[in-house]
């Protein structure tokens, strides 16, 4: 989930949070979207809740350049660097 991306845009920091925060920070935002299967199919949030802690997902948030600000849920994520 990103908000108002622009091209360019470089990522400062990407902080790991536990999932219970993200459905503190996000209740409404799921709630508008669940009949859109978004971000996966549920039919309530505690569904959802049960769903993404089996599946062992984490919340991720990322704070970037030009407003590049988001959040992605994932089960874990590498930094590759090449120099």
């Amino acid at each position: 989930m990103f908000e108002n991306h622009l091209i360019d845009s470089i990522i400062f920091n990407i902080e790991k949070y536990e999932l219970g925060q993200f459905f503190e920070e996000n209740r409404d935002l799921l709630e508008q979207q669940k009949d859109y299967c978004w971000p996966i199919e549920y039919t309530n949030i505690k569904e959802l809740e049960e769903k993404l802690i089996k599946q062992q997902y984490t919340y991720y948030v990322i704070s970037a350049s030009y407003r590049l600000n988001g959040w992605v849920l994932a089960k874990k994520y590498e930094l590759l660097t090449s120099y």
